[in-house]
């Protein structure tokens, strides 16, 4: 594997993730930390019963960490264009590159990669879902759901899973909430 750079000069995927001087690493985009969607934190786990007892690491709100850039750099590397510009937690979730393509076969490989053959624990990103409305027990608290690597990989749907935290359905009707969490602990509410 050439990671740094071809014959003829151009940057490698690593280069690009790591050296300094080469592309920016994304910025995470503003909307999704910003709005009710934001990423609060992750966990690293394997399973579900590791996911749930793991503690909860705050993120770095500004730019992808180093275990990101690895995810990235694989996947980039796989694939040898795209999702510049998207951090590893948006592509998670779904977001598509600025050809508005979603990550696929490059980013399974990147899981694979770093999960299976380097046994480097899967991340779970937690993600603000919502604040309890006045009549609940928890009122004003801010409630997070989880969505991350074997989520995606499993092929949940970000918009899915998040709906299935919220009050309503996607029709607006009430439902009993699945999946809803404390942002810092993790502890199911």
């Amino acid at each position: 594997m050439h990671t740094a750079a071809n014959t003829n000069g151009h940057r490698g995927a690593f280069y690009k993730a790591f050296n300094p001087t080469g592309a920016a690493s994304p910025q995470r985009l503003a909307d999704n930390y910003n709005a009710n969607n934001g990423l609060r934190g992750y966990r690293h786990c394997n399973d579900v019963a590791t996911c749930n007892a793991a503690a909860i690491t705050a993120v770095n709100t500004v730019a992808d960490d180093r275990y990101e850039l690895l995810a990235r750099a694989i996947a980039r590397y796989n694939r040898n264009t795209g999702n510049v510009g998207v951090s590893w937690p948006d592509i998670m979730s779904g977001a598509a590159d600025s050809n508005g393509r979603v990550c696929g076969l490059p980013c399974k490989y990147s899981i694979d990669v770093k999960n299976v053959r380097l046994g480097i624990p899967y991340r779970q990103y937690i993600w603000l879902g919502g604040i309890f409305p006045a009549t609940h027990v928890n009122a004003g608290q801010e409630w997070c759901f989880a969505f991350g690597e074997r989520e995606w990989e499993a092929g949940s749907v970000f918009s899915d899973v998040r709906q299935a935290a919220s009050d309503t359905d996607d029709r607006g009707n009430p439902q009993i909430p699945v999946g809803r969490i404390d942002c810092t602990t993790g502890a199911a509410f």
